[in-house]
């Protein structure tokens, strides 16, 4: 099962990705400079837990994209 959410953000793209690798550690990221000057993100980590009901361990990975708008905004999808 997988989850999706895109929110519309009123925060400059350095400040929020800064905040996101800060507060959330073990990601793989990188920060690109797309040919029209905006910024894009990728980040990219795995996390495992033990589930109760499957009787195993399971890898949930977490993926986050974050994509400059104008007027200090930034566009941000988690799967």
């Amino acid at each position: 099962m997988a989850h999706y959410v895109r929110l519309l953000v009123e925060c400059p793209f350095p400040v929020l990705y800064r905040v996101l690798i800060r507060n959330i550690p073990n990601f793989y990221r990188r920060c690109l400079k797309l040919e029209d000057g905006r910024l894009y993100g990728i980040m990219y980590s795995e996390h495992s837990y033990y589930s109760i009901f499957h009787g195993a361990s399971i890898f949930a990975p977490l993926i986050i994209t974050l994509e400059e708008k104008e007027d200090e905004k930034t566009f941000v999808e988690v799967v």
